[in-house]
């Protein structure tokens, strides 16, 4: 991904990743959900996705997505369960680390540019990176 991305940006290309990367280990590693419901035009979603462990070693969860909808009175239900796996900050620094073409610029939380994560940081939601090309 770091490979494919740097050839695809020009040196000085910014690259912003979107919570990738994994700050507590603890709600990756132990069954979580969280869900929410939209409604528009007769059409009635309601979703709850579910972090289910899978192997703390590989460090590998199952992100599984629900969906009941009801369309008009039309029921169905999906399902999609995707293999995830957790990245940490100090293997993602790492990763960057000893890329050639690739810079650490920082990481804020929430999408908020006056939010820096550091050790400080108690509370952490949506987590964003980013990350330059240098040459």
């Amino acid at each position: 991904f770091l490979a494919s991305s740097a050839a695809a940006l020009k040196p000085g290309g910014l690259l912003l990743l979107d919570w990738c990367i994994q700050f507590q280990p603890e709600k990756t590693f132990k069954p979580e959900s969280d869900s929410w419901a939209m409604e528009r035009d007769g059409v009635r979603v309601e979703a709850r996705v579910t972090m289910v462990p899978a192997s703390p070693v590989e460090q590998s969860f199952d992100e599984v997505l629900d969906l009941d909808v009801d369309d008009r009175g039309q029921r169905r239900r999906l399902r999609s369960v995707a293999r995830k796996y957790a990245l940490y900050p100090q293997q993602f620094l790492s990763l960057i680390a000893v890329h050639p073409a690739l810079e650490f610029c920082g990481w804020w939380n929430d999408w908020n540019p006056d939010a820096p994560l550091d050790a400080d940081t108690a509370t952490i939601y949506r987590p964003i990176a980013l990350i330059r090309r240098t040459a």
